[in-house]
């Protein structure tokens, strides 16, 4: 047992001084072993999504095309309801163009292009930005990101700062949430991810 307990530990603090490292399973599964003694299962992605984002991104491949595109695993929902109203959040990232798409809900059906989003962070500083949508009566409205679009400046403080409200303009009114802190994390961090692929 003493021998045992000597021969782990050595592997231990042999592990401490290499930091993270790649290891496989004796099934053949990929690991990353942490510094903390810790490890984790390594996603593969075929679209280069880095490992910490597998759980927001993923990278698709159209079988007829070719193309590939990378869009968020699941809606991230700012509502109190359950999503009857208030705002639904998902995006998707093509040609270097990044769209994260609103759903807005408990005002007019219809979005105006330009129609203003105001955004205020916890640490009381405000963002405003506009509906790059076009006009529809389909709850849907959008901001662009990226290549043409730019907003660089824009998109750093939506990784960067966590979200306390947001109010979004509809055709007639506007729906305004609270989020919460981790509606905020999971936004920013999906933000992260995009930006690594931008």
């Amino acid at each position: 047992m003493k021998r045992y307990l000597l021969i782990l530990s050595v592997f231990f603090f042999v592990g401490i001084g290499f930091a993270q490292q790649n290891a496989t399973t004796d099934d053949g599964k990929k690991v990353v072993l942490n510094e903390d003694g810790t490890w984790d299962y390594v996603t593969e992605n075929t679209g280069g999504i880095p490992g910490d984002c597998s759980t927001y991104i993923v990278t698709d491949s159209d079988k007829i095309t070719g193309e590939s595109s990378t869009s968020t695993i699941r809606k991230i929902v700012v509502s109190k309801d359950g999503g009857e109203t208030g705002l639904i959040f998902y995006g998707f990232l093509s040609e270097g163009k990044l769209t994260i798409t609103m759903e807005v809900y408990g005002a007019s059906l219809c979005m105006q292009p330009g129609s203003h989003i105001n955004i205020l962070f916890r640490d009381g500083s405000k963002l405003d930005l506009q509906n790059n949508n076009k006009y529809n009566c389909e709850n849907k409205g959008a901001m662009f990101f990226g290549d043409s679009w730019g907003k660089k400046k824009e998109l750093q403080l939506l990784m960067k700062k966590e979200i306390e409200t947001m109010r979004v303009y509809t055709a007639d009114g506007f729906v305004q949430e609270d989020f919460t802190p981790e509606n905020s994390r999971d936004l920013m961090e999906t933000l992260k991810c995009f930006n690594e692929l931008l």
